[in-house]
């Protein structure tokens, strides 16, 4: 896969309460990909492959841009245990049938 210059990555996308900025509601990251469906060739990326992007799947199976998810492989089904303030951030990762 080759990556171009409208690719865009994401790390969570929630509406938890998250420490840091790198947490998007459901709701703006719709808006994101009504503004990218107007551009050419877009790649979308997920990185780390946390468990609430697959709540938004039937939304993103509905767009004409598909993602690339990079799941941490020792933590498919498991809580990350990085990026954790005060038990905030704590997120579960995919599992392998998502």
């Amino acid at each position: 896969m080759s990556f171009n210059s409208n690719t865009f990555a994401y790390h969570n996308i929630s509406n938890r309460f998250n420490i840091g900025i790198n947490n998007i509601s459901p709701k703006i990251f719709k808006k994101h990909i009504k503004f990218y469906e107007t551009l050419k060739d877009v790649t979308l990326c997920f990185d780390d492959g946390y468990e609430d992007i697959f709540a938004i799947k039937d939304f993103i199976n509905t767009s004409k841009i598909k993602p690339v998810i990079f799941p941490i492989t020792n933590f498919i089904n498991r809580y990350n245990d990085w990026d954790v303030n005060f038990f905030i951030n704590r997120k579960k990762h995919l599992n392998i049938e998502q």
